[in-house]
């Protein structure tokens, strides 16, 4: 799901960004997150979801989506709200991942809408099952 979903978000700006390879994109995207901003700590974070350049590393990718979520950065929660979903890098967790995910599309970063309902539906699932 976050390959089909939310990754399309940001596979044109990984490719096209500066020049080098990878390990070069991977490394402005690191000087970008360490002076706060939230954009590079997105591109860490995907860098880290595809493993591209790096190891994939699911949780390294929650802590830089979630430093993006922090700053207020719509892609960055959605993309949390994502792993919380499907439980990468993190416990699964539907009322996290709704909110995340509410907030992403709700402030501009419409790939997570369709997703958003997917959790909403599955939080729904899950409570109606309790009962």
């Amino acid at each position: 799901m976050l390959k089909r979903s939310l990754l399309v978000g940001l596979t044109l700006p990984l490719l096209v960004w500066g020049s080098g390879g990878d390990v070069a994109k991977l490394d402005r995207y690191k000087k970008l997150c360490s002076k706060g901003n939230p954009f590079g700590c997105i591109g860490v974070g995907w860098f880290a979801v595809t493993g591209r350049a790096m190891t994939k590393n699911y949780k390294m990718a929650a802590v830089m989506f979630l430093l993006s979520c922090r700053a207020g950065n719509a892609e960055g929660c959605a993309s949390l709200g994502d792993l919380y979903f499907q439980g990468k890098g993190v416990r699964r967790n539907l009322e996290r991942a709704v909110a995340l995910l509410e907030y992403g599309c709700k402030n501009g970063y419409t790939p997570a809408c369709k997703i958003w309902k997917r959790a909403q539906k599955a939080l729904t699932s899950v409570a109606s099952n309790r009962r």
